[in-house]
């Protein structure tokens, strides 16, 4: 059996090499994704976006079809805070780097923490009942299948949170 074996030049600040392929440095067969490597920022959503490339890649190599066109790094993060319970900020992912409000984060980001977009990356598939659901009760679900508790257990969290106003000054409720 043969075993992956690095020297200390396949890492660059404790993080695999890879070219943008995402093949591991000297090693056509073994790619490396994610927070592990060496290419763009360490998000969550940049994380996503290389295993989808690489999962397309290795679809073409099975065929053997010809490697696609190399991929695109992303210049410019996307960051979306949530700041307690009413509180946000955000950077938009351009030149700029536009800050954007608590209005705009929460219409992104707050609605389902982005869980529906999780759910569809893993062939989850939602029925039209749990699409026809409040928002307050996809909150709850959302809640549920994440931190795996009970509806009554969800249903306190929320009821629990605070709905003020941080005051100026003021950085935790």
């Amino acid at each position: 059996m043969e075993y992956l074996t690095l020297s200390a030049e396949s890492f660059n600040v404790r993080r695999l090499i890879v070219n943008n392929y995402f093949q591991v440095d000297g090693y056509e067969n073994i790619f490396a994704i994610g927070d592990i490597c060496d290419k763009e920022a360490k998000y969550g959503y940049v994380a996503a976006a290389q295993a989808e490339y690489v999962a397309k890649f290795l679809t073409l190599i099975d065929k053997k079809k010809p490697y696609p066109k190399e991929y695109q790094i992303h210049q410019y993060p996307l960051i979306l805070l949530t700041i307690g319970r009413n509180g946000s900020i955000g950077q938009i992912p351009n030149k700029s780097g536009t800050i954007i409000g608590n209005l705009l984060v929460k219409y992104i980001k707050a609605r389902d923490i982005f869980t529906s977009r999780y759910r569809s990356f893993m062939n989850y598939k939602m029925d039209s009942e749990i699409e026809n659901k409040s928002a307050y009760t996809n909150k709850i679900d959302s809640i549920q299948s994440i931190l795996s508790f009970t509806e009554q257990d969800a249903r306190n969290l929320l009821a629990g949170l605070p709905a003020q106003e941080l005051a100026s000054g003021q950085n935790f409720i």
